[in-house]
């Protein structure tokens, strides 16, 4: 079986999903993206043996990141869950250990770091 290579991007702001799927594709990963968390779990379920991770934002209307972030694990427990938000990492380390994030990216975050974040992952899968 190939390694997954899908890295689907949940957050309700246009621009950022826009963007950073451009930013994945343009590292040599597939992106798929969803505007909501409900759109997020069900792309997840939709894909779940292709995902390698999902990204998810923190701040949402609707369905929180926490709730997004749990709904997943109930799927699939061991699912790779990165958070993105504009807090610390050391807020949401406290506010999120339960739920045992994969890592976490600080908005803003650049090219260099998202790239290095996904690879870590891939990386740990060989």
């Amino acid at each position: 079986m190939a390694q997954p290579n899908l890295v689907i991007v949940i957050d309700d702001e246009d621009a950022v999903r826009s963007v950073t799927g451009r930013m994945l594709e343009r590292v040599g990963f597939r992106a798929k993206t969803a505007g909501n968390g409900l759109e997020g779990i069900s792309l997840f379920s939709a894909h779940a043996e292709d995902v390698l991770c999902v990204l998810v934002d923190q701040n949402m209307p609707h369905m929180s990141g926490e709730a997004t972030v749990r709904e997943l694990r109930a799927l699939r427990p061991d699912a790779r869950v990165v958070l993105m938000s504009g807090q610390s990492s050391e807020d949401i380390t406290e506010q999120y250990q339960t739920l045992q994030l994969t890592g976490f990216l600080q908005k803003p975050f650049n090219l260099t770091d998202l790239r290095a974040t996904v690879e870590s992952i891939a990386q740990s899968l060989v």
